[in-house]
Protein backbone atom coordinates (compact mmCIF):
# COMPACT_ATOMS: atom_id res chain seq x y z
CA UNK A 1 0.00 0.00 0.00
CA UNK A 2 1.58 3.25 -1.15
CA UNK A 3 -1.15 5.59 0.11
CA UNK A 4 -2.46 6.30 3.61
CA UNK A 5 -5.77 4.58 4.33
CA UNK A 6 -7.02 7.70 6.13
CA UNK A 7 -5.87 10.73 4.09
CA UNK A 8 -4.45 9.10 0.91
CA UNK A 9 -1.06 10.83 1.10
CA UNK A 10 2.10 8.77 0.41
CA UNK A 11 3.36 6.48 3.17
CA UNK A 12 6.93 5.80 4.26
CA UNK A 13 7.90 2.20 5.24
CA UNK A 14 9.91 1.99 8.46
CA UNK A 15 9.83 -1.65 9.65
CA UNK A 16 9.91 -5.02 7.88
CA UNK A 17 9.66 -8.57 9.15
CA UNK A 18 10.04 -10.12 5.69
CA UNK A 19 7.50 -12.63 4.39
CA UNK A 20 5.61 -14.70 6.96
CA UNK A 21 2.73 -17.21 6.81
CA UNK A 22 -0.68 -16.25 8.13
CA UNK A 23 -0.68 -17.14 11.85
CA UNK A 24 -4.16 -18.69 11.76
CA UNK A 25 -3.52 -20.91 8.77
CA UNK A 26 -3.94 -23.83 11.14
CA UNK A 27 -3.81 -27.03 9.16
CA UNK A 28 -5.53 -30.35 9.57
CA UNK A 29 -3.22 -33.39 9.46
CA UNK A 30 -4.32 -34.08 5.87
CA UNK A 31 -3.31 -30.55 4.81
CA UNK A 32 0.20 -30.46 6.22
CA UNK A 33 1.81 -31.38 2.87
CA UNK A 34 0.26 -28.43 1.01
CA UNK A 35 2.51 -25.49 -0.01
CA UNK A 36 2.59 -22.70 2.56
CA UNK A 37 2.02 -19.17 1.29
CA UNK A 38 3.94 -16.30 2.85
CA UNK A 39 2.96 -12.64 2.82
CA UNK A 40 5.00 -9.45 3.38
CA UNK A 41 4.68 -8.04 6.89
CA UNK A 42 5.85 -4.55 7.76
CA UNK A 43 4.78 -1.09 8.86
CA UNK A 44 4.64 2.30 7.15
CA UNK A 45 3.66 5.77 8.38
CA UNK A 46 1.80 8.48 6.54
CA UNK A 47 3.98 11.39 5.43
CA UNK A 48 1.15 13.80 6.25
CA UNK A 49 -1.06 12.64 9.15
CA UNK A 50 1.32 10.10 10.82
CA UNK A 51 -1.18 7.22 10.62
CA UNK A 52 0.56 3.82 10.85
CA UNK A 53 -0.50 0.85 8.72
CA UNK A 54 0.77 -2.35 7.16
CA UNK A 55 2.90 -2.02 4.06
CA UNK A 56 0.69 -4.61 2.35
CA UNK A 57 -2.67 -6.13 3.20
CA UNK A 58 -3.93 -9.66 2.58
CA UNK A 59 -7.24 -10.24 0.79
CA UNK A 60 -10.02 -10.34 3.43
CA UNK A 61 -11.48 -13.65 2.22
CA UNK A 62 -8.09 -15.33 2.65
CA UNK A 63 -8.20 -14.48 6.35
CA UNK A 64 -11.83 -14.32 7.43
CA UNK A 65 -13.38 -17.00 5.24
CA UNK A 66 -10.49 -19.47 5.13
CA UNK A 67 -8.16 -19.00 8.10
CA UNK A 68 -9.95 -17.46 11.08
CA UNK A 69 -10.34 -19.16 14.46
CA UNK A 70 -10.38 -16.38 17.07
CA UNK A 71 -13.10 -16.83 19.70
CA UNK A 72 -13.62 -13.74 21.90
CA UNK A 73 -15.71 -15.70 24.41
CA UNK A 74 -12.68 -17.59 25.76
CA UNK A 75 -10.99 -14.56 27.37
CA UNK A 76 -11.93 -11.22 28.97
CA UNK A 77 -15.56 -12.33 29.42
CA UNK A 78 -16.13 -9.88 32.29
CA UNK A 79 -14.88 -7.06 30.08
CA UNK A 80 -17.67 -7.55 27.54
CA UNK A 81 -20.36 -7.77 30.23
CA UNK A 82 -19.14 -4.54 31.84
CA UNK A 83 -19.06 -2.85 28.44
CA UNK A 84 -22.66 -3.86 27.69
CA UNK A 85 -23.88 -2.68 31.10
CA UNK A 86 -22.14 0.70 30.81
CA UNK A 87 -23.96 1.52 27.56
CA UNK A 88 -27.30 -0.11 28.35
CA UNK A 89 -27.76 2.34 31.26
CA UNK A 90 -27.77 5.29 28.86
CA UNK A 91 -30.52 4.03 26.54
CA UNK A 92 -33.76 5.98 26.65
CA UNK A 93 -35.48 3.76 24.10
CA UNK A 94 -36.90 0.67 25.82
CA UNK A 95 -35.93 -1.60 22.90
CA UNK A 96 -32.87 0.02 21.30
CA UNK A 97 -31.13 -1.58 18.33
CA UNK A 98 -27.50 -2.54 18.98
CA UNK A 99 -25.42 -3.59 15.98
CA UNK A 100 -22.05 -5.26 16.56
CA UNK A 101 -19.77 -5.24 13.50
CA UNK A 102 -17.24 -8.04 13.71
CA UNK A 103 -19.48 -9.79 16.21
CA UNK A 104 -17.34 -12.95 16.28
CA UNK A 105 -19.02 -15.55 18.52
CA UNK A 106 -21.64 -13.05 19.71
CA UNK A 107 -20.64 -12.65 23.36
CA UNK A 108 -21.15 -8.88 23.47
CA UNK A 109 -24.53 -9.13 21.74
CA UNK A 110 -25.52 -11.94 24.09
CA UNK A 111 -25.07 -9.54 27.02
CA UNK A 112 -26.95 -6.72 25.28
CA UNK A 113 -29.85 -9.03 24.51
CA UNK A 114 -30.08 -10.09 28.15
CA UNK A 115 -30.24 -6.38 29.03
CA UNK A 116 -33.35 -5.95 26.87
CA UNK A 117 -31.89 -4.67 23.59
CA UNK A 118 -32.67 -5.69 20.05
CA UNK A 119 -29.41 -6.98 18.60
CA UNK A 120 -27.83 -7.71 15.23
CA UNK A 121 -24.39 -9.09 14.46
CA UNK A 122 -22.41 -8.56 11.26
CA UNK A 123 -19.45 -10.83 10.58
CA UNK A 124 -18.28 -12.63 7.41
CA UNK A 125 -16.58 -15.61 9.06
CA UNK A 126 -17.89 -19.21 9.19
CA UNK A 127 -17.00 -19.18 12.91
CA UNK A 128 -19.49 -16.35 13.51
CA UNK A 129 -22.17 -18.12 11.49
CA UNK A 130 -21.88 -21.30 13.56
CA UNK A 131 -21.78 -19.39 16.87
CA UNK A 132 -24.83 -17.28 16.00
CA UNK A 133 -26.83 -20.44 15.37
CA UNK A 134 -25.82 -21.89 18.74
CA UNK A 135 -26.72 -18.67 20.58
CA UNK A 136 -29.77 -17.98 18.37
CA UNK A 137 -28.49 -14.50 17.64
CA UNK A 138 -29.45 -12.68 14.42
CA UNK A 139 -26.40 -12.39 12.15
CA UNK A 140 -25.69 -11.04 8.68
CA UNK A 141 -22.81 -13.20 7.51
CA UNK A 142 -21.27 -10.56 5.24
CA UNK A 143 -18.75 -7.73 5.23
CA UNK A 144 -20.14 -4.41 6.41
CA UNK A 145 -20.61 -1.78 3.67
CA UNK A 146 -22.74 1.31 2.90
CA UNK A 147 -25.06 -0.89 0.83
CA UNK A 148 -25.54 -3.32 3.71
CA UNK A 149 -26.07 -0.41 6.12
CA UNK A 150 -28.87 0.91 3.91
CA UNK A 151 -30.54 -2.50 3.83
CA UNK A 152 -30.43 -2.75 7.63
CA UNK A 153 -31.71 0.81 7.97
CA UNK A 154 -34.70 0.02 5.73
CA UNK A 155 -35.51 -3.23 7.51
CA UNK A 156 -34.66 -2.51 11.17
CA UNK A 157 -34.40 1.26 11.46
CA UNK A 158 -31.34 3.18 12.70
CA UNK A 159 -29.03 1.76 15.36
CA UNK A 160 -28.87 3.54 18.70
CA UNK A 161 -25.49 1.88 19.29
CA UNK A 162 -22.96 0.46 16.83
CA UNK A 163 -20.00 -1.39 18.33
CA UNK A 164 -16.77 -2.17 16.50
CA UNK A 165 -14.30 -3.71 18.94
CA UNK A 166 -11.05 -4.69 17.21
CA UNK A 167 -12.82 -4.55 13.87
CA UNK A 168 -12.20 -1.08 12.44
CA UNK A 169 -8.44 -1.68 12.15
CA UNK A 170 -9.01 -4.94 10.24
CA UNK A 171 -11.36 -3.81 7.45
CA UNK A 172 -10.42 -3.62 3.78
CA UNK A 173 -11.62 -0.04 3.13
CA UNK A 174 -11.86 2.39 6.04
CA UNK A 175 -13.69 4.93 3.87
CA UNK A 176 -16.46 2.54 2.80
CA UNK A 177 -16.76 1.12 6.30
CA UNK A 178 -17.13 4.57 7.88
CA UNK A 179 -19.69 5.66 5.29
CA UNK A 180 -21.73 2.65 6.37
CA UNK A 181 -21.47 3.68 10.02
CA UNK A 182 -22.70 7.18 9.22
CA UNK A 183 -25.64 5.78 7.26
CA UNK A 184 -26.79 3.29 9.91
CA UNK A 185 -26.30 5.34 13.07
CA UNK A 186 -29.33 6.99 14.67
CA UNK A 187 -29.20 10.85 14.69
CA UNK A 188 -28.73 10.73 18.50
CA UNK A 189 -26.95 7.38 18.48
CA UNK A 190 -23.44 6.40 19.55
CA UNK A 191 -20.75 4.53 17.67
CA UNK A 192 -18.20 2.76 19.86
CA UNK A 193 -14.87 1.87 18.25
CA UNK A 194 -12.03 0.10 20.06
CA UNK A 195 -8.63 -0.37 18.46
CA UNK A 196 -5.20 -1.30 19.83
CA UNK A 197 -3.45 2.00 20.55
CA UNK A 198 -0.14 2.54 18.77
CA UNK A 199 1.03 4.96 21.46
CA UNK A 200 0.75 2.13 24.02
CA UNK A 201 2.61 -0.16 21.61
CA UNK A 202 5.45 2.38 21.35
CA UNK A 203 5.68 2.80 25.11
CA UNK A 204 5.36 -0.81 26.29
CA UNK A 205 6.05 -3.00 23.21
CA UNK A 206 3.09 -5.02 24.51
CA UNK A 207 1.48 -5.78 21.16
CA UNK A 208 2.34 -7.54 17.89
CA UNK A 209 2.43 -6.56 14.23
CA UNK A 210 0.41 -9.23 12.40
CA UNK A 211 -1.40 -9.67 9.10
CA UNK A 212 -4.97 -9.38 10.42
CA UNK A 213 -4.47 -5.91 11.87
CA UNK A 214 -3.96 -3.44 9.03
CA UNK A 215 -4.01 -0.19 11.03
CA UNK A 216 -2.03 0.74 14.18
CA UNK A 217 -4.14 3.64 15.35
CA UNK A 218 -3.46 7.04 16.84
CA UNK A 219 -6.10 9.53 17.90
CA UNK A 220 -4.82 12.60 16.04
CA UNK A 221 -5.31 11.35 12.46
CA UNK A 222 -8.61 9.61 13.26
CA UNK A 223 -10.50 12.76 14.35
CA UNK A 224 -10.40 14.57 10.96
CA UNK A 225 -10.96 11.28 9.12
CA UNK A 226 -14.21 10.63 10.96
CA UNK A 227 -15.26 14.28 10.63
CA UNK A 228 -14.92 14.10 6.84
CA UNK A 229 -17.46 11.27 6.91
CA UNK A 230 -19.95 12.98 9.23
CA UNK A 231 -18.95 11.47 12.58
CA UNK A 232 -17.76 13.67 15.44
CA UNK A 233 -15.58 12.46 18.31
CA UNK A 234 -17.41 12.52 21.66
CA UNK A 235 -14.79 10.90 23.86
CA UNK A 236 -11.48 9.05 23.77
CA UNK A 237 -9.88 7.01 26.52
CA UNK A 238 -7.39 4.19 26.88
CA UNK A 239 -8.13 0.70 28.20
CA UNK A 240 -5.76 -2.11 29.15
CA UNK A 241 -7.29 -4.80 26.91
CA UNK A 242 -5.14 -6.24 24.08
CA UNK A 243 -1.97 -4.68 25.45
CA UNK A 244 -3.42 -1.15 25.47
CA UNK A 245 -6.40 -0.02 23.42
CA UNK A 246 -8.06 3.23 22.40
CA UNK A 247 -11.81 3.48 23.00
CA UNK A 248 -13.64 6.09 20.93
CA UNK A 249 -17.27 7.13 21.07
CA UNK A 250 -18.63 9.07 18.09
CA UNK A 251 -21.93 10.56 16.98
CA UNK A 252 -23.45 12.83 14.36
CA UNK A 253 -23.41 15.95 16.57
CA UNK A 254 -20.26 17.82 17.69
CA UNK A 255 -19.16 17.54 21.29
CA UNK A 256 -16.51 19.40 23.34
CA UNK A 257 -13.31 17.42 23.83
CA UNK A 258 -12.78 16.06 27.34
CA UNK A 259 -9.62 16.66 29.34
CA UNK A 260 -8.66 13.03 28.85
CA UNK A 261 -8.95 13.41 25.07
CA UNK A 262 -6.91 16.62 25.11
CA UNK A 263 -4.21 14.91 27.16
CA UNK A 264 -3.93 12.05 24.65
CA UNK A 265 -3.68 14.51 21.77
CA UNK A 266 -0.95 16.44 23.58
CA UNK A 267 1.04 13.24 24.16
CA UNK A 268 0.81 12.40 20.47
CA UNK A 269 1.85 15.91 19.40
CA UNK A 270 5.01 15.65 21.49
CA UNK A 271 5.94 12.43 19.70
CA UNK A 272 5.12 13.82 16.25
CA UNK A 273 7.78 16.54 16.74
CA UNK A 274 10.41 13.78 16.52
CA UNK A 275 8.39 11.11 14.72
CA UNK A 276 11.19 9.60 12.53
CA UNK A 277 13.41 9.11 15.60
CA UNK A 278 10.49 7.66 17.61
CA UNK A 279 9.76 5.09 14.90
CA UNK A 280 13.42 4.15 14.47
CA UNK A 281 13.80 3.56 18.21
CA UNK A 282 10.52 1.61 18.34
CA UNK A 283 11.62 -0.62 15.45
CA UNK A 284 15.04 -1.22 16.96
CA UNK A 285 13.64 -2.13 20.39
CA UNK A 286 10.91 -4.36 18.97
CA UNK A 287 13.32 -6.37 16.81
CA UNK A 288 15.79 -6.59 19.70
CA UNK A 289 13.08 -7.89 22.04
CA UNK A 290 12.21 -10.67 19.61
CA UNK A 291 15.87 -11.62 19.25
CA UNK A 292 16.32 -11.65 23.04
CA UNK A 293 13.30 -13.91 23.39
CA UNK A 294 14.62 -16.30 20.73
CA UNK A 295 18.08 -16.49 22.30
CA UNK A 296 16.61 -17.05 25.76
CA UNK A 297 14.40 -19.87 24.55
CA UNK A 298 17.15 -21.57 22.55
CA UNK A 299 19.42 -21.33 25.59
CA UNK A 300 16.83 -23.22 27.67
CA UNK A 301 16.48 -25.87 24.96
CA UNK A 302 20.25 -26.25 24.76
CA UNK A 303 20.23 -26.85 28.52
CA UNK A 304 17.95 -29.83 27.89
CA UNK A 305 14.69 -28.14 28.92
CA UNK A 306 11.49 -29.26 27.19
CA UNK A 307 9.31 -26.41 25.89
CA UNK A 308 5.61 -26.22 25.02
CA UNK A 309 3.20 -23.32 24.63
CA UNK A 310 -0.21 -22.28 25.91
CA UNK A 311 -2.95 -20.67 23.76
CA UNK A 312 -2.56 -20.76 19.97
CA UNK A 313 -3.26 -17.04 19.52
CA UNK A 314 -2.60 -15.29 16.21
CA UNK A 315 -0.28 -12.83 17.96
CA UNK A 316 1.67 -15.57 19.72
CA UNK A 317 2.07 -17.71 16.61
CA UNK A 318 3.23 -14.61 14.73
CA UNK A 319 5.99 -14.14 17.32
CA UNK A 320 7.07 -17.75 16.82
CA UNK A 321 7.11 -17.17 13.07
CA UNK A 322 9.14 -13.93 13.49
CA UNK A 323 11.66 -15.84 15.59
CA UNK A 324 11.85 -18.95 13.37
CA UNK A 325 10.69 -21.22 16.19
CA UNK A 326 8.86 -24.32 15.00
CA UNK A 327 8.04 -27.95 15.86
CA UNK A 328 11.74 -28.65 16.45
CA UNK A 329 11.67 -26.20 19.38
CA UNK A 330 8.07 -26.24 20.66
CA UNK A 331 6.62 -29.68 21.44
CA UNK A 332 2.95 -28.67 21.38
CA UNK A 333 0.55 -25.79 21.99
CA UNK A 334 -2.44 -26.25 24.29
CA UNK A 335 -5.74 -24.60 23.43
CA UNK A 336 -9.31 -24.25 24.74
CA UNK A 337 -10.94 -23.60 21.36
CA UNK A 338 -12.30 -26.80 19.75
CA UNK A 339 -11.85 -25.27 16.28
CA UNK A 340 -8.06 -25.21 16.80
CA UNK A 341 -7.49 -28.52 18.62
CA UNK A 342 -6.15 -31.25 16.32
CA UNK A 343 -4.62 -28.79 13.87
CA UNK A 344 -1.03 -27.68 13.27
CA UNK A 345 0.50 -24.21 13.17
CA UNK A 346 2.09 -23.05 9.90
CA UNK A 347 5.46 -24.22 11.27
CA UNK A 348 4.12 -27.68 12.14
CA UNK A 349 3.53 -27.42 15.91
CA UNK A 350 0.60 -29.66 16.98
CA UNK A 351 -2.29 -27.99 18.85
CA UNK A 352 -3.78 -30.09 21.66
CA UNK A 353 -6.37 -29.71 24.40
CA UNK A 354 -5.53 -27.66 27.51
CA UNK A 355 -5.75 -30.87 29.57
CA UNK A 356 -2.65 -32.16 27.79
CA UNK A 357 -0.41 -29.72 29.69
CA UNK A 358 -0.82 -31.48 33.04
CA UNK A 359 -0.70 -34.98 31.53
CA UNK A 360 2.55 -34.23 29.68
CA UNK A 361 4.07 -31.23 31.50
CA UNK A 362 7.09 -29.59 29.87
CA UNK A 363 9.81 -27.85 31.84
CA UNK A 364 8.89 -24.50 30.30
CA UNK A 365 5.59 -23.19 28.89
CA UNK A 366 5.28 -20.09 26.71
CA UNK A 367 2.07 -18.16 27.29
CA UNK A 368 1.35 -17.05 23.72
CA UNK A 369 -1.83 -15.15 24.69
CA UNK A 370 0.41 -12.86 26.72
CA UNK A 371 -2.04 -9.95 26.51
CA UNK A 372 -4.43 -11.97 28.71
CA UNK A 373 -1.75 -13.09 31.16
CA UNK A 374 -3.51 -11.63 34.21
CA UNK A 375 -6.57 -13.74 33.43
CA UNK A 376 -4.82 -16.96 32.34
CA UNK A 377 -1.95 -17.26 34.84
CA UNK A 378 -4.19 -18.06 37.86
CA UNK A 379 -5.54 -21.05 35.91
CA UNK A 380 -2.02 -22.47 35.61
CA UNK A 381 -1.28 -22.88 39.33
CA UNK A 382 -1.37 -26.67 39.05
CA UNK A 383 1.35 -26.53 36.41
CA UNK A 384 3.60 -24.14 38.32
CA UNK A 385 3.01 -26.04 41.60
CA UNK A 386 4.68 -29.05 39.97
CA UNK A 387 7.72 -26.97 39.11
CA UNK A 388 6.68 -25.81 35.66
CA UNK A 389 8.04 -22.48 34.50
CA UNK A 390 6.00 -19.96 32.47
CA UNK A 391 7.55 -17.42 30.10
CA UNK A 392 5.78 -14.50 28.42
CA UNK A 393 7.20 -13.82 24.97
Amino acid sequence: MQKCRLCHHPVIPFLSFGRLPLPEELRLPSERHLPLRRYPLGLATCSQCHHVQLTQKVRPDTIYKQHYHYDCSLTATNYWLALAKSFARSFENSRPLVVDIGSNTGLLLHHFRRLGCRVLGIDPSPLARAASRRRRLPLINKYFSPQLAQRILTREGPAQLITCTNTFDHVSSLTQFTRGLTCLLHPQGTCLIEVPYFLSFIKDLNHVVYHQQIDYCLLTPLIPFFARHGLQLHSAETTSIHGGSLRLTLGHQPSPLSQTTKKLLAQERRLFHRWPQVLRRFSRLLLARHQTFRHRLLSLINQGKSVAAIAASAKGITILNYCHLDYRHIQFITEASPTKIGRFTPSGIPIVSDRYLLKHPPDVALLLAFNFAAEILPRLKSFTARGGRIILP
